[in-house]
Formats: structure tokens, C-alpha cells, sequence
């Protein structure tokens, strides 16, 4: 039996008139999903309802049948559907956003670009490793890809700082002490002097987002790695 994933449901209740930059809203919102990869949307178009201003919506009466009720439906990871809920606020002027927790099971073969991190922090070779330590802290990450010029040169991780940048803390544990004291800490070691280059593991593993996942987690445990750096087919990140 496939197992339960938690998700979040996403429902966007509006008119089918509705507008957004000259073209159908749901529309404009399905393809926004589109673009920002989420795992899909679904579009259903009701015979009758009415939303807050009480106006009547049904295809049964002619001149309100131009207007009926609209559904739009996405599912996906709780992240992205925090990250994608501020976008359709701003998209519906008049509607409404129905956000809800809920447990799915996936019977479509789950693909990297659907539990992919997109927006992803980079460092340069010549990054200091003071401020990789510092991004990976504030973004609570425990990798980051190092990019040179468009390519990939590279990849930290919380492994390669204790090994060899020889950081006394792991980065969970790095988090937990005050700014002033990490400063001194990295005053006090060669972490003034280290950049990105220094201690990155060069030619990293990088897979396609169409890549199933179960496949990545098998390479992730032939070559025993954390982390693997997503590639679009032209090499972009």
C-alpha cells in the first residue's frame, strides 16, 4: 500500500468574469503554478453559487450564465503552498482562498521538480566561508551549491565545514550562539582566510527535475552524499 504524505489543499473560489492583466484568472493562476512547478491544478466550473456579495451565479438564469462560480484546486507540499499562497492573494481581488492540512496518497510516480527546493541560495568559488556559514545559518539550510559563472564548480555542506574547514560546531549547533560569539570564533580559526573554493567538493552529482525520486535516493546512497543539485536540460541551475 502506498503511504500517507502530508500536503496542504489549496481551493481558490472566484467568478468565472474574473480578470487578471486582460486574460481569465484561473487561468492566470494555473499558469502561474505552472511556471513555479508546483505539483498541478485542477479547474472545476460550477452550475450555481454565490460568494460574498450574495450574487447569484447559475446556468439556469441566461444573463448570469457568462459569470458562473469557478473552482481551482492545488495540491502540493506544505512549503509550496506557503510560498504560492501569497502570489494568488495578490492575483484574486474577488474571491476567496481556502487553505487546509491534509494526508494524500500519490499514485503518479513522484519526480524530483515535485520535492525540489526552487529557490535555491549559491555562493561563489570566492565567497568567504565566514558568509556561507552565516547563509546557511539564516536560511536554515545544510547545503549550498557553489556556481561559477553558470555552471556548477561545486557544493558545501554542513559535512565538508567540520571536515575540512575543521568548524567546531555543526551547523545546528553554530545557530545556536549569538552573532558576536560566532565572530570571534571565526576570528580565532581559519575561517577568516577560507573562501567557498577551499573546501567545496568539487564536480558534484547533478541530476534532471524529471528524475523520479525513488532513482535519486538510489544514488544518493550508492555515492553515500546528502544532497544532490537539480539541472535543467540546458545545464542551468
Amino acid at each position: 500500500m502506498h503511504s500517507l504524505v502530508s500536503v496542504k489543499f489549496m481551493k481558490i473560489f472566484l467568478g468565472e468574469a474574473a480578470r487578471h492583466k486582460g486574460r481569465p484568472l484561473h487561468e492566470a493562476i494555473v499558469e502561474e503554478a505552472r511556471q513555479r512547478g508546483l505539483a498541478g491544478a485542477t479547474v472545476s466550473r460550477g452550475f450555481m453559487g454565490f460568494g460574498a456579495n450574495s450574487l447569484l451565479r447559475t446556468s439556469k438564469i441566461l444573463r448570469l450564465s457568462e459569470d458562473l462560480p469557478v473552482m481551482v484546486e492545488i495540491v502540493d507540499t506544505p512549503e509550496r503552498i506557503d510560498a504560492f499562497a501569497p502570489v494568488v492573494d495578490a492575483m484574486v481581488e474577488d474571491g476567496s482562498i481556502v487553505i487546509s492540512e491534509a494526508r494524500a496518497i500519490f499514485h503518479l510516480p513522484l519526480r524530483i521538480r515535485d520535492v525540489m527546493t526552487a529557490d535555491v541560495a549559491t555562493v561563489t568559488p570566492d565567497t568567504p566561508l565566514t558568509q556561507v556559514v552565516e547563509l546557511l545559518l539564516r536560511r536554515e539550510i545544510k547545503a549550498v551549491p557553489v556556481m561559477d559563472g553558470k555552471g556548477v564548480a561545486g557544493i558545501i555542506t554542513g559535512g565538508d565545514l567540520l571536515s575540512r574547514a575543521h568548524m567546531p560546531l555543526r551547523l545546528d549547533m553554530q545557530g545556536q550562539l549569538p552573532p558576536e560569539q560566532r565572530s570571534e570564533q571565526a576570528a580565532a580559526s581559519e575561517f577568516g582566510v577560507l573562501l567557498a573554493r577551499d573546501i567545496m567538493s568539487a564536480n558534484p552529482k547533478t541530476i534532471s527535475g524529471d528524475l523520479l525520486a525513488l532513482d535519486a535516493l538510489d544514488i544518493m546512497e550508492r555515492f553515500q552524499i546528502t544532497s544532490l543539485i537539480v539541472t535543467d536540460p540546458q545545464g542551468g541551475y
